[in-house]
């Protein structure tokens, strides 16, 4: 492990810290960073929309997710042209490239113009696509009185919360290193934003540690992202889980309180536990390297502020 974290440090880390700061990497990730109040905003009513679905009488607050996160698209288009500017130092152009970055974005989402000069668009082309698998097999099989047999599925990848386990690429136990990080930037975000972690909700983490456009995290996140759906498909095509038949929508219900409940199945809490562990072990060494930057990067400021 010694030997690995020196590696990391001494010829991962300056490498990939060359290569974010060319101008097209590091105008990626400043736009990331400049829509993190939009992303906040609408991860704050989906915890509010979990508890709103325990009690209806609650007031709707989907417009609000309609106009921050539903437009990310948009808000996206403008910023990576605007940062592109600033980032190749032409930043007289910074909001004409903005805005014409949303007419292109919006020239490019497939709108429709009738012959009466009617402007019509589907409003979620505005924001960020996800991806819908079927488990309409798996539920026909079970009223035929087979076995499901289909694991990649929108409940197995996404709701029962093991592959997910806090968001894709499974960021809570990150999350949780970051609450107790030695370095002061990295312990705060860790605990804003480790509430919509814990129910499965990682955009502010994404974009506030950040991992986006971070190669130092973005390695352990997409290592996560293939171990943990081979040790999910492992499990339930051997049996040692069962695999989900009903069409339950729990993304925002914690894990694994709602692995039991998709699965059916009490050893999800068991295979929770591993991916836990395997989670935590990729991440840890990663974490590490990029906190002691991070406390380096925080004393420096300290001394440049006691010279003012």
């Amino acid at each position: 492990m010694k030997r690995f974290m020196n590696w990391l440090t001494n010829s991962f880390t300056p490498t990939m810290n060359k290569f974010s700061q060319k101008p097209v990497v590091a105008a990626l990730s400043s736009s990331m960073q400049k829509i993190i109040p939009f992303i906040l905003t609408g991860s704050c009513i989906h915890l509010y929309n979990v508890l709103r679905s325990y009690i209806p009488a609650l007031p709707n607050f989907i417009r609000i997710i309609n106009f921050s996160f539903g437009m990310l698209g948009l808000l996206t288009a403008f910023m990576v042209a605007n940062q592109m500017m600033e980032k190749l130092g032409h930043t007289q152009y910074t909001i004409n490239a903005g805005l014409t970055a949303i007419s292109v974005f919006i020239m490019f989402i497939k709108p429709v113009l009738d012959a009466n000069g009617m402007f019509t668009v589907e409003f979620n082309r505005f924001g960020p696509t996800g991806i819908i698998v079927g488990i309409a097999a798996n539920i026909a099989a079970v009223e035929a009185g087979l076995a499901p047999m289909n694991i990649a599925i929108n409940e197995a990848v996404f709701t029962a919360g093991l592959i997910t386990m806090g968001g894709m690429g499974a960021t809570l136990t990150l999350n949780l290193l970051m609450c107790f990080s030695k370095s002061k930037s990295l312990k705060t975000v860790g605990r804003l934003t480790i509430l919509p972690s814990i129910f499965n909700i990682n955009e502010p983490i994404m974009y506030s540690a950040p991992i986006v456009m971070n190669p130092l995290l973005m390695v352990p996140m997409w290592i996560n992202s293939i171990t943990g759906p081979l040790v999910v498909w492992f499990t339930m095509r051997s049996g040692l889980l069962n695999i989900p038949s009903k069409m339950i929508q729990v993304g925002q219900i914690p894990a694994p309180l709602s692995s039991v409940m998709i699965t059916e199945d009490l050893r999800a809490v068991l295979v929770y536990v591993v991916l836990f562990i395997l989670y935590l072990v990729t991440w840890y060494p990663f974490f590490k390297v990029y906190e002691k930057q991070r406390i380096a990067e925080e004393q420096n400021e300290l001394q440049l502020d006691q010279l003012d």
